[in-house]
């Protein structure tokens, strides 16, 4: 069977949608493993994975967002 080419949905979730994970609090989503259905959690302050193996009904889905920002101090 082909695998679908583009889209940005992830077993019903839109990658870039904020989560909160009971074991990896606060993170992004990214791709997924269709076969496992999983999907891969990436910390949101550093982008870095954090696990590929995340069911998506571990995750409260809190917002999707379009781009990451937050606010430095001021020196």
């Amino acid at each position: 069977m082909r695998k679908p080419y583009g889209g940005t949905r992830s077993l019903g979730l839109k990658r870039g949608t904020l989560v909160h994970h009971a074991k990896y609090g606060l993170c992004t989503v990214g791709g997924f493993d269709r076969k496992k259905q999983t999907v891969s959690l990436h910390a949101y302050r550093t982008n870095t994975r954090l696990t590929q193996g995340a069911k998506p009904a571990t995750c409260n889905v809190k917002t999707w967002v379009a781009w990451r920002s937050w606010l430095v101090p001021q020196t």
